[in-house]
């Protein structure tokens, strides 16, 4: 009986250090592919009180949003293709000068509100993926 739970611990063991040392080495890679956006969200340092700006700068947006229909279409209609935080900010500031307002109203600016955004949904995604 010992025999076996040994041979089935030494087992496990061997096939969790493959998987770690495989899935380590796709991760590492993957990092090296991952958009410089993305690596820039993943080192943003978040604190509570840029969340809180930004979320606030978020709901009075979705306000403005949703009191004006068109300016929604414009902003559901720009490209995602080729998205890229500096391209979206510039949009942001160029093409709808009402959210720039908000956002630079909030003390953030536009790229600045854009990473806190993204920084802050992929943090809830892995935490939610770690529950």
């Amino acid at each position: 009986m010992r025999l076996r739970r040994a041979v089935s611990f030494f087992a496990g063991t061997c096939l969790l250090a493959l998987t770690t040392a495989t899935n380590g080495s796709a991760l590492a890679a993957a990092g090296e592919t991952f958009d410089p956006d993305i690596r820039e969200a993943w080192h943003y340092r978040l604190t509570m009180e840029k969340v809180q700006v930004a979320v606030t700068a978020s709901v009075k947006v979705n306000k403005l949003l949703d009191r004006d229909a068109a300016m929604r279409k414009r902003s559901d209609d720009l490209d995602n293709k080729h998205f890229t935080l500096d391209r979206r900010a510039r949009e942001i500031d160029t093409s709808f000068p009402q959210i720039a307002a908000i956002v630079h109203g909030s003390g953030l600016g536009t790229r600045e509100w854009l990473l806190v955004n993204m920084a802050y949904i992929s943090d809830m995604m892995y935490v939610g993926m770690k529950k």
